[in-house]
């Protein structure tokens, strides 16, 4: 088995994991004294609201874009990487329709943060109206139009390290990405958007994505794991 196979079954077994223990007690005791401990800096830092904006639909689809672009210019495998991102946007819409959660406790965006951020997002209710147009109005008790109701995963946390991944052509976090992510992950928690656990899935899950579309197998390092 090679390298590339290694990681691949290795980060399909963690995010799998991150999704089985989602829902168990000690996560959600877990969820919520982070969550506490964080809100107080959510609401006097409004400036962490900014990481909506950067983990957002529109600029991680840029960044893409960006790469898909440099990579064909190289020549090198480029189709993995769009196939990746849409891949794990529907991975994480469908974790969020089957997984749950109570809502984390939000710290709505102040003055104009709430007009950034409502201007380069699109909001679950957004999705919800476009499903409308095309399978029509919901009859009582369609599962369908549950989607989007849970928190786990991230997706802004899925969207900001799959990004940084492709930039960087790594199948798995380098030291200056988990820290990226963490920073990320502190940010989402504070300002009430998702839980601790939400965050751990979403870049679990975008390791898992890189490592089986993104990454081109002539392109992944010698060495697997976090450096």
């Amino acid at each position: 088995m090679t390298i590339r196979n290694n990681d691949r079954i290795l980060t399909l077994i963690i995010f799998s994991l991150t999704v089985w223990v989602a829902t168990m007690p000690w996560i959600h005791r877990l969820n919520r004294a982070v969550s506490l401990s964080l809100r107080p800096l959510g609401v006097h830092i409004p400036e962490l609201q900014l990481i909506w904006v950067l983990g957002g639909v529109p600029l991680t689809f840029l960044i893409v874009l960006m790469v898909m672009w440099t990579r064909h210019a190289r020549q090198k495998q480029w189709i993995g990487v769009l196939t990746g991102f849409i891949i794990g946007s529907v991975i994480e819409v469908l974790a969020k329709h089957f997984i749950v959660l109570p809502s984390p406790p939000n710290v709505a965006p102040p003055g104009l943060y709430r007009t950034i951020v409502a201007s380069t997002n699109i909001s679950p209710q957004q999705i919800v109206q476009l499903i409308y147009l095309v399978l029509g109005h919901p009859a009582k008790g369609v599962s369908h139009f549950r989607l989007l109701q849970g928190s786990f995963p991230s997706g802004h946390l899925f969207r900001i390290t799959y990004a940084l991944l492709v930039i960087t052509g790594r199948g798995q976090p380098n030291v200056k990405i988990a820290l990226a992510a963490t920073l990320a992950t502190f940010c989402v928690v504070a300002t009430g958007g998702h839980w601790i656990w939400d965050a751990v899935g979403g870049v679990a899950l975008a390791t898992l994505i890189a490592t089986w579309f993104s990454i081109p197998r002539g392109e992944l390092r010698p060495h697997s794991g976090i450096r």
